[in-house]
């Protein structure tokens, strides 16, 4: 399944940092997933993403290789784990991230596109529309 043009995968602080601003700037929120290529519940969530990227068109998807730099994983988890279910001890994890400057929320739910579109519908824009 090809990606989609809103799906980018980052492996530094830097590139990362740009793609999050650019989603804040154009008013989007961010799904943001922490992975590894090495991991393969990583790799079988790859597909889920992908198709929750073609349901949310408005959304950024960021996907981080935990495994290209540790420290710029800490960097960023420091920066968007303000919120009291922000940690993470295992991939993949995924944050809604609203543009807004609400905390971003740990996606729990079902590993399905249905449901990663209908958290990030009621964490950033308070509406439950199924898709």
């Amino acid at each position: 399944m090809a990606a989609t043009p809103n799906m980018q995968g980052y492996g530094s602080l830097q590139t990362f940092d740009t793609a999050m601003r650019a989603a804040n700037a154009a008013g989007k929120p961010a799904v943001l997933t922490f992975g590894s290529p090495q991991c393969k519940h990583c790799r079988a969530m790859q597909p889920v993403l992908t198709d929750a990227a073609a349901k949310l068109p408005n959304a950024a998807f960021v996907n981080f290789n935990v495994s290209a730099n540790p420290a710029d994983t800490r960097a960023i988890l420091g920066g968007i784990s303000k919120g009291p279910n922000a940690a993470f001890d295992s991939v993949p994890a995924t944050f809604i991230v609203p543009p807004n400057g609400q905390a971003a929320l740990r996606y729990t739910g079902p590993r399905t596109a249905e449901g990663i579109a209908k958290a990030v519908n009621m964490h950033c824009y308070k509406k439950a529309e199924e898709e």
